[in-house]
């Protein structure tokens, strides 16, 4: 039955001679017996879920962009109508990849779409159509690994569209905004792992309003965010204890005791116990996943120059074979022995003043480097030992002291931590193999000219200026203070003296700062910074100038690790040089990697080009434990 007769709501309504007193269309009342009442069309509703892909080989992990649209239809109405388009939803969620050791795990999109059409009657004038907002969110959870994990979030994006509303007087449309985001949250791992964010995107569009008179046509602003937060790595088989309990000679259940007694003494701390002359350790009775280790303690009483103190790592179940870091008034020192007191082999030393109230944490890590740090400050040069480097050597404890009575015992120690040491979390790479260096990386405006790709195989700096010389970034902003760059030697069978390549990281593009670097030719090396218009340098704080070195081996790894203040250099896993730059010379704010290259072989002595770089790539450092 219409509602309209030539446009004009009629005054009452008949079946035969009866007069109809209401009009429903299913439960809706659309007639009270006088007039129109409202049309309201309900919510639309869509959902989608990717669940994990879960692999065991390649360790990607990547989610595809989750879209969500949502459409509001044509309300074409006549008379006193009022029609409302209620919100179209629509969700979508990519739960976690979980990829094991070299694996590969996809999330492919997840898509949800909703339709909410317009609310028809059959009147015609005063029409309003209001199609609210669409909205979309995309959520990528953490992917976590054991090995190079990648987590990706691809766009999120969100459209609301308004179409035609068609009607005989003044129309309004209009569209609210469309918003859409993507999270990407610390991608978690023992060894590397990469966190993007792609941009998030959103869109409103609103379709033009036909009417006969007055049209209005409105789209608010479509906003959209990204965020990434800090690649961290999770510890693995954290061992904590205080000794905050009663004096003793029993350490507890968690502990075995070998090579003599220890215990607790007061107020709370492991020290010597007995009279026998001897070392003694104890080891805590759960080994840890891998022989990367890190043990941490507190010198809890004040040390001497003739007795020590202090870890045990990579120690076998008989405890008949270790390793050792010793800690006195005067040095710590690292060892590998036979049994606690059987023979000892050095590994290294270094000279520093240590203080009850010190915090002591040592470390080895995948490639068989040992580091110190002193109340969280890296102390002495990294030392490179693979004893013991195997999975029967997997606990690791304490030990003390005793020569003699009264001041013949060591410094007792306290708040005992230890866990599997995190691999370095992988941030970004690049092996060359392409024709031209493309958008990752960035050309230093003081640039003498313009590093390349050379062969579609290694970058390369020959036939570039002496100086200025030439620097890279790469656009990938590395999340933490505490960064590694690694790089592959390419001699291609040249000998350069002068002409030199380097890595480099903490550099800020936006200040003209070009980072730290470690540089080297075929007969020298350093660790310096450049000066903005890249003609000069200056090099960190207790390393010279030019430092001599052998040349290195063709296809060497050469390194670069920043801990605060402290530039360690790295070649194949063993340190080269060390030296230090204040916060003011390089700011621990900076957070970009680069290259260097020159070719000195235009300038009268300049021998030849210098080598080549090739499989590039950056790292953080996990945060410890």
């Amino acid at each position: 039955m219409p509602k309209y007769q030539r446009g004009a709501e009629p005054i009452a309504r008949f079946i035969g001679s009866e007069p109809v007193l209401r009009k429903y269309i299913g439960e809706q009342l659309v007639w009270d017996g006088t007039r129109s009442v409202a049309a309201q069309a309900g919510r639309a509703h869509a959902s989608a879920a990717v669940l994990p892909g879960v692999a065991s080989a390649a360790a990607t992990a990547t989610a595809i962009a989750a879209t969500a649209n949502a459409v509001a239809g044509t309300a074409t109405a006549t008379a006193s109508a009022d029609g409302q388009v209620v919100p179209a939803t629509a969700t979508a969620a990519v739960l976690s990849a979980v990829p094991h050791a070299d694996a590969a795990a996809t999330a492919t999109a997840a898509t949800a779409s909703a339709v909410a059409y317009g609310a028809t009657a059959e009147i015609s004038a005063d029409v309003n159509v209001n199609a609210l907002a669409a909205t979309a969110t995309a959520a990528v959870l953490t992917a976590a690994a054991s090995t190079d994990a990648a987590a990706v979030a691809t766009p999120a994006t969100a459209g609301t569209i308004v179409y035609d509303a068609v009607g005989q007087g003044s129309v309004a449309a209009a569209a609210t905004p469309a918003t859409a985001s993507a999270a990407v949250n610390g991608a978690q791992g023992s060894a590397g792992a990469t966190a993007t964010a792609s941009a998030a995107t959103a869109q409103a569009a609103v379709t033009s309003s036909a009417a006969s008179t007055s049209s209005t046509v409105a789209a608010t602003a479509a906003t959209a965010s990204a965020a990434v937060s800090a690649a961290t790595a999770a510890v693995i088989n954290a061992f904590v204890d205080d000794f905050n309990r009663t004096a003793g000679t029993a350490l507890g259940a968690s502990w075995t005791e070998n090579g003599g007694d220890l215990g607790i003494a007061s107020p709370g701390v492991l020290a010597v116990q007995g009279t026998s002359n001897s070392r003694r350790c104890a080891i805590w009775n759960t080994a840890t996943q891998t022989f990367a280790q890190t043990v941490e303690f507190t010198i809890a009483t004040t040390p001497s120059n003739a007795l020590s103190s202090g870890a045990v790592l990579r120690c076998n179940s008989g405890m008949t074979q270790m390793v050792i870091l010793s800690t006195s008034s005067t040095q710590w020192a690292l060892g590998s022995i036979t049994g606690i007191n059987g023979t000892y082999a050095p590994i290294g030393s270094f000279s520093t003043t240590l203080a009850a109230g010190d915090v002591i944490r040592v470390l080895v890590d995948q490639d068989n480097v040992y580091r110190v740090y002193v109340n969280g400050v890296k102390s002495g040069p990294s030392l490179t030992n693979s004893t013991y480097a195997d999975s029967s050597h997997q606990y690791l404890g304490l030990w003390v002291q005793r020569t003699g009575s009264g001041t013949g015992i060591s410094h007792s120690l306290d708040n005992f931590k230890a866990y599997d040491t995190p691999a370095l979390v992988s941030v970004a790479s690049d092996n060359f193999n392409r024709a031209s260096l493309g958008a990752n990386w960035t050309q230093a405006s003081q640039n003498g000219g313009a590093l390349y790709i050379a062969g579609s195989t290694e970058l390369s700096a020959v036939g570039l200026p002496s100086s200025p010389i030439s620097v890279i970034y790469h656009n990938t902003v590395l999340p933490s203070d505490s960064q590694v760059v690694r790089a592959r030697v390419k001699w291609n069978s040249r000998n350069p003296e002068h002409s030199s390549m380097s890595v480099g990281l903490r550099a800020d593009p936006a200040s003209g700062h070009h980072g730290v670097h470690f540089w080297w030719t075929a007969t020298l090396m350093g660790i310096c910074i450049y000066t903005t218009d890249l003609t000069n340098f200056v090099a960190a704080t207790g390393t010279a100038d030019y430092v001599s070195t052998s040349k290195f081996a063709e296809n060497a790894l050469v390194e670069l690790r920043a801990e605060g203040t402290v530039y360690t250099a790295m070649v194949n896993g063993s340190q080269v040089l060390q030296g230090t730059f204040t916060t003011v010379q390089a700011p621990l704010t900076n957070h970009v990697a680069s290259i260097h290259g020159e070719d000195d072989s235009a300038v009268s002595g300049g021998g030849e080009p210098g080598g080549n770089v090739d499989d590039w790539a950056s790292y953080v450092v996990p945060a410890a434990a």
